[in-house]
């Protein structure tokens, strides 16, 4: 029977794993650190190199790398992955779909505990042509401490002087609910796509 970091075997069933040494005290869990991909971040590389790094803090029982896996999209791919006893690292085979991907890594110390952590990526169509775009991301409006209101400062950057964007950044606290919609109705009944693009 396979050993399970779960305790249990494939159809549920209790395994008797044999726990390591006990270090008096020890509490805590293993650590899993230095995430690749980054947590929630975009990639246009197809076969991203995933890999984290790990230790167990003092007192220490050690890590116990034979229990140490790694799912891509809920799919193991312990067998494929290089482990260490500091770090796993999986390279795709075959290029990721677009879109979000989940990583799950599993780490447990010689005491038995265990470490589970989830986090997610996204894989991006890369762009085929960069573009330049001119604008102003930080403006105030009569609202708070500037000059103008919304619609004049929205009207004069697009029509006079025809920049691509302009970010409103009022002082919040100096707006009262009225001037607050107001400023954030103005921003998307200028934003146009592809001429301009308006925030508050």
């Amino acid at each position: 029977m396979a050993k399970d970091i779960y305790r249990v075997d494939a159809t549920g069933d209790p395994t008797s794993l044999k726990s390591g040494p006990i270090v008096e005290g020890e509490t805590i869990q293993p650590i899993i650190y230095d995430l690749s991909p980054s947590r929630f971040s975009s990639n246009y590389n197809k076969r991203p190199t995933i890999s984290t790094k790990y230790f167990d803090p003092e007192p220490s029982s050690g890590i116990d790398i034979s229990t140490i896996y790694l799912k891509l999209d809920n799919i193991d791919f312990t067998n494929n992955a290089t482990i260490t006893e500091t770090q796993i690292t999986y390279t795709p085979s075959t290029d990721l779909s677009l879109g979000k991907h989940k990583v799950e890594i599993g780490v447990k110390d010689l005491s038995g505990k265990i470490k589970i952590f989830n986090f997610y990526f996204y894989i991006i169509e890369p762009l085929t042509t960069e573009n330049f775009y001119f604008g102003v991301p930080y403006a105030h409006t009569s609202y708070s401490d500037g000059a103008l209101t919304p619609v004049d400062v929205f009207t004069y950057v697009r029509d006079v002087a025809k920049i691509d964007f302009l970010v409103i950044t009022d002082h919040s606290n100096w707006l009262d609910m009225n001037e607050w919609n107001d400023a954030l109705t103005q921003a998307n009944n200028f934003t146009q796509n592809g001429v301009f693009v308006a925030l508050f």
